[in-house]
């Protein structure tokens, strides 16, 4: 997996529907139609989501192991 974990994976599979819906409401709102630039910004739209979403996650406490370290202090805590 390119995440490393389901999670992450999941997580770009739900945002990246809601990226393209949002893409969609907006040439609707705007009166234009489908064409090869639009298609085009699609693609571009997608890749964009992916690595939001992949670079959010490798930023985030738990990937860089600090949100780990907490985790088992809590648990060591928690049995002591």
């Amino acid at each position: 997996m390119n995440f490393r974990s389901l999670n992450g994976s999941l997580l770009n599979m739900a945002l990246l529907p809601l990226a393209l819906t949002g893409g969609v409401w907006l040439i609707w709102l705007l009166h234009d139609e489908l064409s090869v630039a639009v298609g085009v910004g699609f693609i571009a739209l997608a890749g964009v989501s992916a690595e939001t979403t992949h670079r959010q996650r490798a930023d985030s406490p738990t990937s860089r192991g600090q949100g780990a370290a907490r985790a088992m202090t809590r648990i060591e805590q928690h049995h002591a």
